[in-house]
C-alpha cells in the first residue's frame, strides 16, 4: 500500500538523517592522528620528564650480538596533543619494538602517559678479555618527530630502575644509567619544514653495566680442551724416546683437542676481527704442541744417532723450555686481562 504524504515525508528524513551520520563516521575515521604541532621559534622548549622500569632482561646472545629486554616507559609533559608511544622508537633495535600497553592519564598540569615495551636490541660485544670482561648494554629510545627546539627529555633519575627479580645466570647488574641528549643526523630526510643539511632529535639512552659471574670457573670451562691438549703434548715427554710411535699418538690426540675446544668457542663467541684472549690462550697452546712435537722427533733421531745422553738432555732441556714459555705466556696475559677488567669503572 503506498505511504501517506506525511509517511513519506518522515521516511525520507530519516534516510537523509542515516546518510549524513555515515558520512561523518566516514570522515572522523579517515582523519589522520593529530600531532603536537612544533613550537614557534624563540620559545623554550618544553621539557618532557621521562623514566624507564625494565621487567626482563634476557637472551644475552654473544654470538647472535643482542639482547631482549622489557621495560615500562612513562612521560610526564604539558605539550599538547603530544602522543610520545606513536614518536618514539628504538633505534637500536633489531626490527619494530612490540608495544604492549599503552595508557594516558590527564592530571592538574600537563599528561602522565606510559607504555611498556619489549625488544630485542643489537649489541657489539667486547670479548678482548673474555671471561673477565664487562659488558655494557645499551637501549636508545628517540623522538622521530618533534626537534630539541620542541621539547627536551628529563631522566627521571629517582623512578628509573631495574627490577630486582632479575636474575642472569652468568652475570650480575652492577649499574643502571639513565642520560638524556640530542641525536644529530648529517640529513634533513627530505623534510622541506627543515632548513640546512642536518636535523636533530631528542634522545633518551639507559645503560646497564653487566660483570660476569666466576669468571675463572668460565675461563676453566671455555679452556679445558686447550688445556688438555697441553697436558697431553707434555705428557709424551716422559715416554722413552726410542717410542716415538707412542709419543706422536699423544701429541696427535692434544691436536684434536684443542681443535674441538676452538669449534666449542666459535659456537657462542662472535667473529671479531683481533685476537682475543681465549683465542690468545689457543695459539700459545697450539704452537706448544708443535714445538713439543718437534723437540720429540729431533730427540729420537738423536737416539738413533746412538747418542742416548743426547736424546735424554734434549727432551729434558726441551719440556723445561716449553713448560716455562707456556706457563709465563699464560701467566702475563691473565695478569693484563684482570687489571685492565679492574681499571675498568
Amino acid at each position: 500500500m503506498p505511504l501517506s504524504a506525511p509517511g513519506a515525508q518522515i521516511h525520507g528524513h530519516r534516510i537523509i538523517f542515516i546518510a549524513i551520520a555515515l558520512a561523518l563516521i566516514a570522515v572522523l575515521s579517515a582523519a589522520p592522528t593529530v600531532l603536537a604541532a612544533p613550537r614557534p621559534d624563540g620559545e623554550t622548549p618544553a621539557e618532557v620528564k621521562v623514566g624507564i622500569y625494565v621487567t626482563e632482561l634476557s637472551d644475552l646472545d654473544l654470538r647472535g650480538n643482542k639482547f631482549t629486554i622489557a621495560f615500562w616507559i612513562w612521560w610526564l609533559h604539558n605539550v599538547p596533543d603530544y602522543k610520545p608511544a606513536e614518536t618514539v622508537e628504538i633505534t637500536n633495535a633489531a626490527g619494530s619494538a612490540e608495544i604492549t600497553s599503552v595508557y594516558e592519564y590527564p592530571q592538574a598540569v600537563g599528561v602522565y602517559a606510559g607504555a611498556k615495551y619489549r625488544a630485542t636490541v643489537l649489541k657489539q660485544w667486547n670479548i678482548d678479555n673474555y671471561p673477565f670482561d664487562r659488558q655494557e648494554l645499551f637501549v636508545d629510545i628517540e623522538e622521530n618527530f618533534l626537534s630539541p627546539d620542541d621539547i627536551v627529555f628529563v631522566p627521571d633519575l629517582e623512578g628509573s630502575k631495574i627490577d630486582p627479580r632479575i636474575s642472569l645466570q652468568q652475570w650480575h647488574i652492577s649499574n643502571f644509567q639513565l642520560s638524556a641528549a640530542a641525536v644529530e643526523y648529517p640529513t634533513v630526510y627530505g623534510d622541506p619544514n627543515l632548513a640546512g643539511n642536518t636535523s636533530s632529535y631528542p634522545a633518551l639512552s639507559a645503560t646497564i653495566s653487566l660483570e660476569r659471574n666466576n669468571p675463572w670457573w668460565t675461563l676453566i670451562k671455555s679452556l679445558i680442551g686447550a688445556f688438555t691438549g697441553f697436558l697431553l703434548t707434555m705428557s709424551a715427554f716422559l715416554i722413552r724416546p726410542e717410542q716415538l710411535g707412542d709419543r706422536l699418538f699423544l701429541t696427535t690426540a692434544a691436536i684434536f683437542s684443542v681443535i674441538g675446544n676452538q669449534i666449542v668457542l666459535d659456537t657462542f663467541l662472535p667473529p671479531v676481527a683481533g685476537l682475543p684472549l681465549v683465542y690468545k690462550i689457543q695459539t700459545a697452546t697450539f704452537a706448544a704442541i708443535i714445538a713439543s712435537t718437534l723437540a720429540q722427533v729431533l730427540s729420537s733421531r738423536s737416539l738413533r744417532a746412538s747418542s742416548d745422553k743426547r736424546a735424554t738432555r734434549l727432551d729434558t732441556a726441551a719440556a723445561f723450555l716449553i713448560l716455562t714459555l707456556y706457563l709465563g705466556y699464560i701467566a702475563l696475559l691473565l695478569f693484563t686481562a684482570t687489571m685492565q677488567a679492574a681499571s675498568l669503572p
